[in-house]
């Protein structure tokens, strides 16, 4: 299958001379969401694994159908499923024709800086950074706190919270960090009840409580 991304969309479209096109797929792809990890849904999220991650579930379901504030952060220990549940919600709601870009926070990091150090005279780097993090409806960001720090860092990161926050638009974050760790305006966008949600857990990591390595 091709795609093409026509000079005025922000989602590839079906090329067309496509004979088959399904635009779930399409959207999970644009999504970040690699195919191994489309099985992570809610249905095999099992709260019996991990019992306090029962609200860490509730909470997330509820971000998913859109019937809660528009921003969602999950913080607690590593591998207690809160990743899984960020590849539920963008599974779920790609599912339903909403577009939505998951990125590992650090990776992102990444990304960007390798963006604006192309160094080409005649492009226009923030573009590029405007379809990954502003253009979709909902942003998944993933691991907050576990970059390397920096002013740099620092700046860029509140710049897309802070934008989104302006803006309305979904976010979703986790973090391992305790929140008070976070940056103080991050922490500030984050205790705005009317836009955010947060679930605190002190569920241990499964994988470690179940012998998996």
């Amino acid at each position: 299958m091709g795609w093409v991304l026509w000079a005025d969309d922000k989602v590839p479209a079906p090329c067309p001379g496509c004979s088959s096109y399904n635009p779930e797929e399409n959207l999970k792809k644009y999504a970040g969401v690699p195919e191994r990890r489309w099985r992570d849904t809610f249905e095999t999220f099992s709260p019996k694994r991990a019992p306090a991650m029962a609200e860490a579930l509730k909470a997330a379901t509820e971000f998913a159908s859109r019937s809660s504030v528009p921003w969602l952060v999950l913080a607690g220990h590593i591998g207690c499923g809160k990743t899984h549940l960020c590849y539920a919600v963008a599974n779920r709601m790609t599912a339903e024709g909403v577009v939505v870009r998951f990125w590992n926070v650090a990776y992102l990091l990444d990304v960007i800086r390798s963006t604006y150090d192309q160094g080409k005279a005649d492009s226009n780097p923030r573009e590029s950074v405007e379809d990954m993090v502003y253009t979709p409806t909902v942003l998944i960001l993933d691991d907050l706190g576990a970059e390397k720090p920096s002013d740099w860092v620092a700046e860029k990161l509140f710049e897309v919270i802070d934008r989104r926050y302006s803006e309305g638009k979904g976010l979703m974050v986790t973090t391992n960090e305790s929140l008070a760790k976070l940056s103080p305006r991050v922490q500030s966008r984050f205790k705005d009840k009317e836009m955010c949600r947060i679930v605190v857990t002190d569920s241990p990591d499964y994988r470690t409580k179940l012998g998996v390595k």
